[in-house]
């Protein structure tokens, strides 16, 4: 969510100050960033089916690098940069609370998954 804010203050930018402090928050989160983009395949995918699910994730990722800088391009000369930059801004914000939503709901159910696995280990004993 926080990496979010960086194209919102390069809207919100009438000088090169917010886009300083759009470039340092992009620059301090993107390390945790990387890390969620690499773990959060083995975090949602069932243990036996990570390498699959890794390369479908690599795949779409190179899709999205062969496409993306083609319509960006497109759609800055449709809607004009500021714009372009609030969709970033509302791409990435939704994306991340929907991320955060299943996230949540992924730990609720390895919660209950432990919890049903102690209580059968110590009723089994």
């Amino acid at each position: 969510i926080v990496w979010s804010l960086a194209p919102l203050m390069f809207f919100l930018s009438h000088n090169i100050t917010l886009v300083y402090v759009g470039m340092l928050i992009e620059g301090l989160v993107k390390g945790g960033s990387n890390l969620t983009w690499l773990l959060g395949v083995m975090y949602f995918s069932p243990q036996q089916h990570v390498p699959r699910y890794m390369k479908v994730h690599l795949f779409l990722c190179g899709v999205r690098g062969v496409i993306a800088p083609f319509l960006g391009v497109a759609l800055v000369s449709i809607v004009g940069t500021k714009a372009l930059f609030m969709i970033i801004f509302l791409l990435m914000f939704f994306s991340s609370i929907y991320m955060l939503i299943l996230g949540l709901k992924k730990r609720k159910e390895n919660l209950d998954y432990d919890d049903q696995h102690t209580a059968a280990a110590t009723s089994s004993t």
